[in-house]
């Protein structure tokens, strides 16, 4: 397996790991990525794999929102 690391001039940071076909390599690579990343960063990957899967699926973006269907909220009695 070869890794390789590619930084920037706008700091960004790429590192890309190779293998052959057929090997399988081990998930430390996978692991140390998304560890590295912040919640933010995480939620945010998550979020767009959601929004891929129900674009495929043929439905509208617009459905993902938070449902506002209650129009009020009463206590009750005590």
């Amino acid at each position: 397996m070869r890794e390789t690391t590619a930084i920037f001039k706008d700091g960004r940071r790429i590192t890309t790991r190779v293998s052959r076909f057929g090997e399988r390599p081990d998930r430390e690579f996978d692991i140390q990525f998304w560890q590295g990343l912040s919640s933010e960063a995480r939620a945010k990957a998550g979020w767009e794999l959601v929004a891929d899967y129900w674009l495929m699926k043929g439905k509208s973006e617009d459905e993902l929102r938070l449902q506002r269907s209650v129009e009020s909220i009463q206590r009750g009695g005590r």
